[in-house]
């Protein structure tokens, strides 16, 4: 971050606040946001995964540096999220480093949200 930075910049960032969602369409290869979309302003993130067309799938997150092609797979180093275990996680991304997220399924689709919770100042 530039410029001053007070205790109100801290309320503001740990201030809750529904913003903007996105969506990955995630299936067996994988996708992540597009550059149309835009990389993640730093702030909060809810992920959650919905819809997934497999109930026993897992879906696989992984984080990265927005402009790059985040190399995402259904195995570790990859984050794995599932209907039975985790469906939604929080994150903060931080500009040059987890401005772009990527998923991946282990079968069939699913829809991954990420969804800014961070207030702006």
């Amino acid at each position: 971050m530039s410029g001053p930075h007070g205790a109100t910049d801290d309320l503001a960032f740990f201030a809750a606040d529904l913003g903007e969602t996105k969506v990955i369409a995630a299936s067996n290869v994988a996708a992540q946001l597009s550059t149309v979309q835009g990389k993640l302003p730093a702030g909060r993130y809810l992920v959650h995964i919905a819809d997934l067309s497999d109930p026993n799938a897992k879906v696989w997150i992984r984080l990265g540096k927005f402009g790059d092609t985040v190399p995402v797979a259904a195995a570790v180093p990859s984050f794995p999220m599932s209907l039975s275990t985790i469906a939604a996680i929080e994150y903060t991304a931080r500009e040059g480093h987890s401005d772009q997220i990527a998923a991946v399924t282990s079968a069939g689709t699913a829809n991954v949200y990420v969804t800014r919770v961070s207030r702006d100042g």
